[in-house]
């Protein structure tokens, strides 16, 4: 957010400090559903690959969905007057964008190499191997 900030030479002033603080409270829920089901998925003894798969099955949409209501509703502050309220609205909009791709990109990425396991298909061709 500091580069975009940069880039488009928005000044830090009390409304853009605040957007941390609201984007990371609003979407900590979408990784709070996204631990959850893996969870869930993984109490039954799945793999990893299919501890994702289901995640992103079924809190996927939710999470879209939520974060695309969730941007729009703080874009409608972009058409603020004030450009305090304006920029506050832009820049969580953007925020909660990145987010979600977080959501989607980095946290599946950091389950799957704390887990530390292979494909499920790359497991089943090492089998055959053996």
């Amino acid at each position: 957010m500091f580069g975009i900030m940069r880039i488009t030479s928005m000044s830090l002033n009390v409304a853009t400090i605040l957007i941390a603080s609201t984007v990371l409270g609003t979407s900590e829920n979408d990784q709070i559903h996204f631990f959850f089901h893996f969870l869930e998925k993984q109490k039954e003894g799945a793999s990893a690959e299919m501890c994702l798969r289901h995640t992103l099955q079924v809190a996927g949409r939710a999470i879209f969905i939520a974060t695309l209501i969730n941007a729009g509703g703080f874009l409608a502050f972009g058409l603020a007057d004030l450009p305090p309220v304006r920029q506050f609205g832009q820049l969580s909009a953007i925020a909660f964008l990145l987010s979600m791709i977080a959501d989607f990109s980095a946290l599946p990425a950091a389950l799957w190499i704390v887990f530390r396991e292979k494909p499920d298909q790359v497991k089943a061709e090492d089998k055959k191997k053996s």
